[in-house]
């Protein structure tokens, strides 16, 4: 879950995961153009529990104790509101094996400066 469909990125963006939080779960992020794939370094996609002070749970679009995958994008990863599939993946499996959990949205993403200009600053 997205709080829009419209991702601005050179910012850290929430998307929501309707399961449970657990400590320990690794997910990982990746973005398929169509023709290529982009794949999230480790460090640019971090998990952690919802709460009612989160602007998913606070807009009814995720419940508290869920999951929460905050997303470093930055510029590169866009230009005038690509329209990209987003996947969201756990890898807690042992090593060779599917992950158990896969979460895809279509969104458009699109330069944080060409976002600001859009919206009138």
């Amino acid at each position: 879950m997205i709080a829009t469909n419209f991702l601005p990125t050179n910012q850290r963006v929430d998307v929501g995961v309707r399961a449970p939080f657990i400590d320990g779960v690794r997910y990982f992020a990746g973005i398929d153009y169509g023709d290529e794939t982009y794949l999230f370094k480790r460090q640019d996609a971090v998990t952690h529990r919802a709460t009612e002070s989160d602007l998913l749970v606070q807009k009814h679009l995720l419940e508290p104790d869920q999951t929460i995958v905050t997303l470093n994008m930055s510029d590169d990863l866009a230009w005038f509101w690509s329209r990209v599939n987003l996947y969201l993946y756990t890898c807690n499996n042992p090593v060779g094996q599917s992950p158990w959990r896969v979460s895809s949205v279509s969104v458009r993403l699109s330069p944080y400066w060409l976002s600001i200009f859009a919206g009138g600053g």
